[in-house]
């Protein structure tokens, strides 16, 4: 007796919320608020970022994510400032990336492939070691939620 109950349940990392349709967003401050899509420029906006979530439980995620990436990149800035040649592929770049079989972090290496985009690459691997031991938990964060 209840239709909602046959609809199909999309996942995805991205929510686009149709007119009508409520959806949870970030606002400049970092509050979480709900909201209605009218179709306005905000609303347009939202979508347009990736600012909208089904839930509450996935907009204090997002914040979370988003507040890890900030500090590792503050991290490596203060700790170990280094910018990438993508040009040389020649210059080793070290990053750490999340081994599910594992469940670890590791450390891997490339010369001209980019494998990520989300969070920096270090110049040597001792940099890329401290880097993940000191932000172990954003880290997990990022690649385990």
């Amino acid at each position: 007796d209840n239709p909602d109950l046959l609809k199909p349940e999309v996942k995805g990392r991205y929510f686009f919320p149709k007119v009508g349709e409520m959806y949870w967003c970030i606002n400049s401050f970092g509050s979480i608020f709900k909201n209605k899509n009218s179709n306005q420029d905000i609303d347009k906006h939202f979508i347009s970022i990736g600012n909208c979530y089904r839930t509450k439980e996935e907009a204090e995620l997002a914040l979370k994510k988003q507040q890890a990436i900030v500090r590792c990149w503050k991290w490596q800035q203060e700790n170990a400032p280094f910018e990438p040649d993508w040009g040389d592929e020649r210059e080793t770049k070290y990053f750490a990336f999340y081994k599910s079989q594992k469940k670890e972090i590791e450390i891997g290496s490339v010369g001209q492939s980019k494998y990520e985009f989300t969070l920096p690459y270090f110049k040597s691997e001792e940099d890329c070691e401290a880097f993940r031991e000191a932000n172990k938990e954003d880290l997990l964060l990022l690649f385990t939620k």
